[in-house]
């Protein structure tokens, strides 16, 4: 096992009196600390790591000024942020860990190119964190004029060291660059030249940066009361997670290996608009044969992944593909390594599509069903109850905002010709024991074939039955023919609840 302490050391903290915060300066690499690899040329465009003396050589007094206390700590190795790997991520989670009870906040200096990356990670690994971790870097070197390294340094310090500076304390990752503070793990970078190089597509900067900084309260994350819930460190995440690229020329072949890869844990698919996939059966099956997670993210900046909206997108979700909602991929490998690590294999697709640290908009939680008798016309029924599924301990009744229903292979067969034909759903809580009896059943609505598409799925909204319903708890459901036989292969309800 790797000793991530033995990554970095700290060179010195300077405790000058009267100064009222203190930050923890740790630095990794990356082009804000890079000189040219021939030094007889300076103008050389081959840039390496320089050491983090060389970095402050470049400001000199840094954060004195401010009244902030700078404790430094470097990687025995500055990297070019191309080489960051997982045991960079858990080399700075430790890093933080041994140091937080000394410092208000943290500054990682950092490559750009994997900068979301590292922050996506910090974000998992750093449990009840109550102090700002800023995760900053540049474009051009520091000690390069016409650069934006020593206003993104400055910028991230400021906000590290909110004691001394009057800001708001900031108690998450966040990533930092020229005029906006991103949450970390809403970040993604998206251009290698302009100074504006990383965006937050789907959820609003935390602060804006111009002559003043201005940080919007609202869009912060509550900070934990330590006292009762202890700051943490993770030090385990998975090791072999592959990113699935869907692209006009994929075939099932190609899909077929990339899932049967030895030593493979997991996988982040691409996919295109809303979680949308070649459904054909020959690329289903291997996903269906996979015996690893799978995590749906689009492939699009702006957007959610909603599998329950196209044809294109059913059959992931039928074959159990867990969705990204609105995550970016840096999110989702991030929490992939880090949700495989950390639950039970039973557990690890439902914690996938709930907000950990704020990194998507919505928690999905799904109710699946299998109907046991009534799966095929040849064994069609005047009803199907399929039994009780347990809502996830994390479901929050008061948190749903919508609720849809699925139901795959769905065919009817009306009895009497005379009569119109169709079929109603019930959806219930049952009782807890024979004493209790259950509540009387809800009827979320009566429909008619027409609703039925031609490859038997149907869609209805179940939002208002589903609140009437009310707690957490064993849930059935129940589709009874009206003067019709029925059939279906499954039957899925989706709760869509707001992420904290």
């Amino acid at each position: 096992m790797t000793d991530h302490r033995s990554m970095y050391s700290q060179l010195s903290v300077r405790l000058l009196p009267g100064h009222r915060s203190r930050v923890c300066l740790i630095y990794t690499g990356g082009t804000i600390g890079s000189v040219p690899t021939d030094p007889a040329t300076p103008g050389s465009l081959r840039l390496r790591p320089a050491s983090l003396e060389d970095l402050l050589e470049a400001v000199p007094g840094l954060g004195a000024a401010e009244g902030i206390e700078l404790g430094l700590v470097s990687f025995h190795q500055p990297v070019d942020s191309a080489f960051v790997s997982r045991d960079h991520w858990l080399a700075l989670a430790c890093a933080i860990e041994e140091h937080y009870d000394a410092f208000d906040g943290f500054v990682v200096l950092h490559g750009t190119d994997t900068m979301a990356y590292t922050s996506s990670a910090l974000s998992f690994l750093l449990n009840n964190l109550a102090k700002p971790v800023v995760v900053t870097g540049a474009q051009r070197p520091i000690k390069d004029r016409r650069g934006d390294a020593v206003m993104n340094l400055m910028s991230a310090i400021h906000i590290a060291g909110y004691r001394a500076t009057g800001l708001p304390c900031i108690p998450e990752v966040t990533l930092c660059f020229m005029d906006r503070l991103l949450r970390g793990n809403r970040a993604t970078k998206v251009s290698a030249e302009r100074w504006q190089g990383f965006e937050s597509p789907n959820f609003p900067p935390l602060a804006i940066i111009g002559e003043r900084i201005r940080v919007h309260t609202d869009l912060l994350r509550p900070a934990p009361q330590n006292a009762r819930y202890p700051f943490y460190v993770d030090k385990a995440l998975a090791e072999q997670i592959r990113i699935v690229y869907v692209h006009p020329g994929l075939t099932p072949e190609q899909l077929q290996r990339d899932l049967n890869t030895d030593g493979l844990q997991g996988v982040v698919m691409l996919t295109y608009g809303s979680g949308n996939f070649p459904g054909s059966e020959r690329f289903l099956e291997p996903i269906r044969k996979a015996c690893v997670p799978i995590l749906n993210v689009t492939q699009c900046l702006e957007g959610t992944v909603e599998m329950r909206l196209y044809q294109a997108g059913g059959g992931l979700l039928e074959t159990g593909v867990a969705s990204g909602d609105n995550m970016t991929l840096e999110a989702g490998l991030a929490k992939m390594y880090w949700a495989l690590a950390r639950f039970k294999p039973d557990d690890v697709r439902a914690q996938l599509q709930i907000s950990q640290r704020g990194e998507q908009g919505q928690n999905l939680f799904d109710l699946n069903f299998d109907p046991p008798e009534a799966d095929c016309e040849q064994r069609a029924a005047a009803a199907i109850e399929p039994g009780s599924q347990q809502l996830h301990w994390r479901y929050d009744p008061a948190a749903m905002k919508n609720a849809t229903l699925r139901i795959r292979g769905l065919g009817i067969r009306q009895r009497d010709p005379g009569r119109p034909c169709s079929f109603r759903i019930f959806l219930n809580r049952p009782g807890a024991s024979e004493s209790t009896p259950a509540l009387p059943p809800f009827m979320a609505g009566e429909y008619g074939a027409e609703r039925v598409t031609r490859d038997g799925v149907f869609l209805a909204a179940v939002t208002q039955t589903m609140q009437s319903i009310a707690a957490a708890g064993p849930t059935t459901v129940t589709l009874v023919g009206v003067n019709a036989d029925i059939w279906c292969r499954s039957i899925q309800i989706a709760l869509y609840c707001e992420a904290v």
